[in-house]
């Protein structure tokens, strides 16, 4: 879907009347999974071309969300993890290389990201609710899925292993 050129929420953080937010404002305010220290991928159409995140929701063992912009050759990741408050934290900026673009880039291929359908209706009680969005200029994706499988489990451990510690050393599913 297309973000409008005149997107209010891109200059400004969004208002919680959900009925009022686009795009990936109505995705973050249907699956509340943003904290209030993170900000929608409209809100970035000025400074970075092309963007991803991962927000993982786990029933055991917390909550993570990485991030990983683009703007020409600067590639920045940015992650934030929470373990029921009680540890974790927001690690610095993390400059990748233009070969961990092209992991992801290819990553994001083998999933299909662009073309895959945006909800999997399955649920459980022990697993964890991903939801993967990316922006490319004003296109936006989100793919909401409970613990995957395959390309899209690919895709998300990826970005925990282009975090490094502590991330890579939670078990994903």
């Amino acid at each position: 879907m297309r973000i409008p050129t005149n997107c209010p929420y891109s200059i400004k953080p969004p208002p919680r009347e959900a009925a009022e937010l686009i795009a990936c404002c109505r995705v973050q305010a249907r699956y509340r999974l943003l904290g209030e220290d993170e900000e929608p991928l409209c809100r970035t159409m000025w400074t970075e071309a092309e963007v991803y995140r991962l927000t993982w929701r786990s029933s055991f063992d917390g909550d993570a969300a990485v991030r990983i912009g683009r703007q020409g050759d600067q590639i920045a990741l940015h992650w934030i993890y929470r373990w029921y408050t009680l540890r974790g934290g927001e690690g610095p900026v993390v400059l990748l290389s233009l070969v961990d673009w092209a992991r992801l880039q290819d990553a994001l291929i083998a999933a299909s990201f662009w073309t895959l359908d945006p909800e999997e209706r399955r649920l459980g009680f022990d697993g964890s609710q991903w939801l993967i969005e990316g922006r490319r200029k004003d296109n936006y994706r989100a793919v909401s899925r409970w613990s995957p499988h395959g390309a899209v489990y690919d895709l998300g451990k990826l970005f925990f292993e282009l975090t490094g510690p502590p991330l890579t050393e939670v078990t994903i599913y």
